[in-house]
């Protein structure tokens, strides 16, 4: 089944000069990148593990921008959520602004995002953990993506160091197993075209028998007719009226001539 993955239309990114005259407030947000612990299912491709961008008032779980990206994202496209956030944040969170902070919990993250944000004034640093905003993340990842698939590690008893070791036991039994040489579908035999129409031919007479079988019995075909056993009907002593008993002549007891 098809889920929902949360995937919107986004907007133009806006121009440098257009993010500079935005009004700054005195707000130190968050912005967090992380795999989605739950599985999307495509009709037209395998399944895989979205990543999910989450910009937000830190201290906070009010969500300001989210993007759902199916590789692991880069600086620019953090940068392009960070920024649709200032000028088109979600609604009921505010009018369009600045803040004067930018926290990560990703160094690599904040040493590429600190000269990008530096050009409209904002400031970016690292911060260790940013939980409500992390809270706030795998609640809009369940309503995204669904519910997360527990994994072995869940079952109480289980250890990191046992689960490598059978997943390691399971590749080299893959490797090492024998494999039956299959032929390709091309080179299999195909089916006679004299075959085929006989097949055809005895799948619609069997048709048109149950379509005329369903017509004589009111809609409900005789189970002889469908394969199953035919089974007699039990013997039912006949009915006789009085005139069967007493003859022609009326008489109870004189047989009729």
């Amino acid at each position: 089944m098809r889920q929902n993955t949360g995937r919107e239309r986004r907007p133009e990114p806006p121009s440098i000069e257009r993010l500079q005259a935005l009004r700054q407030v005195d707000e130190v947000w968050g912005v967090i990148a992380r795999r989605a612990r739950g599985w999307v299912d495509p009709d037209d491709a395998p399944p895989y593990r979205p990543h999910i961008i989450v910009v937000g008032i830190a201290g906070s779980r009010q969500v300001l921008r989210r993007t759902l990206v199916d590789d692991p994202p880069g600086a620019g496209e953090v940068e392009a959520t960070l920024l649709a956030a200032m000028s088109h944040p979600a609604l009921f969170t505010g009018r369009s602004r600045r803040p004067a902070i930018v926290e990560s919990d990703d160094e690599a993250l904040v040493a590429a995002l600190t000269p990008r944000l530096a050009r409209i004034g904002v400031r970016c640093r690292y911060r260790s953990a940013l939980l409500e905003l992390d809270r706030a993340r795998a609640d809009l990842e369940r309503r995204m993506v669904g519910a997360p698939t527990p994994g072995l590690l869940s079952v109480p008893g289980v250890t990191e160091p046992q689960a490598r070791r059978l997943f390691a036991l399971a590749a080299e039994y893959h490797a090492r197993a024998p494999r039956l040489p299959q032929r390709p579908p091309s080179d299999r035999d195909p089916l006679p075209a004299g075959r085929r129409a006989a097949l055809r031919r005895g799948h619609g007479q069997r048709r048109r028998r149950l379509r005329l079988v369903r017509q004589r019995h009111g809609g409900r075909p005789r189970p002889d007719v469908l394969g199953a056993p035919r089974v007699a009907a039990p013997l039912r002593a006949p009915q006789l009226d009085g005139a069967h008993v007493r003859g022609a002549a009326g008489d109870p007891l004189r047989r009729p001539r």
